[in-house]
């Protein structure tokens, strides 16, 4: 009979072991899949897998458009004052661009809602430009889980494309990480300048 017992006990107590084992292999797991999904990689994946099935909600979650627009709005300020600066003896040429700054300064909630739409729709394939500048957008965006990655900050990464354009990855309180500013656009019109001179 004590045999029995010690069998039973030897049982109990592998099965125990067992028990534990599998509990920290999936605290592991989960461990891993959480740390999986706080990762810049796993975010611009999701946003390249939005991108691929048409899913505007599904990418906005990892694009601030806000952000994005306000980066942009300080380039383009910074451009125009530097050219305020470098007009400093042509009077009308300085005040017509105060002019155009404050007319901008107006047009700021148009630009900012026009920007988010463009984007959008180039998500979405209904952009109005060319379908080659609606593929080439999305091939950009799907390429993003493809691209590497390193820390500019703490809560930043920097990417850099193809086309010198740089985006810069922010990580959000929840831990995914969003688009919030891009960097390398040309902002000046080339065509305008040429025509004027």
């Amino acid at each position: 009979m004590q045999g029995k017992i010690l069998k039973k006990s030897r049982r109990t107590k592998a099965a125990i072991i067992i028990g534990i084992f599998l509990l920290l292999l999936l605290i592991a797991a989960t461990g891993a899949y959480h740390w999986w999904k706080g990762t810049p990689e796993y975010s611009m994946r999701q946003l390249s897998h939005a991108v691929q099935q048409k899913d505007v909600t599904a990418a906005d979650a990892y694009i601030d458009y806000d952000s994005i627009f306000d980066s942009l709005w300080s380039q383009v300020t910074a451009e125009a004052t530097s050219q305020l600066g470098e007009n400093q003896n042509d009077p009308f040429s300085s005040f017509g661009t105060i002019i155009g700054l404050g007319l901008l300064e107006n047009m700021k909630p148009t630009l900012k809602q026009q920007m988010r739409t463009s984007i959008e729709k180039s998500i979405e394939g209904t952009e109005d430009a060319t379908s080659t500048d609606a593929t080439t957008t999305e091939q950009t965006f799907v390429s993003l889980a493809k691209r590497n990655y390193s820390i500019v900050k703490g809560d930043k990464i920097y990417i850099s494309l193809d086309n010198g354009i740089k985006l810069i990855l922010k990580q959000q309180p929840d831990r995914h990480w969003m688009i919030s500013e891009i960097e390398g656009l040309d902002l000046t019109d080339d065509d305008a300048s040429t025509t004027s001179k």
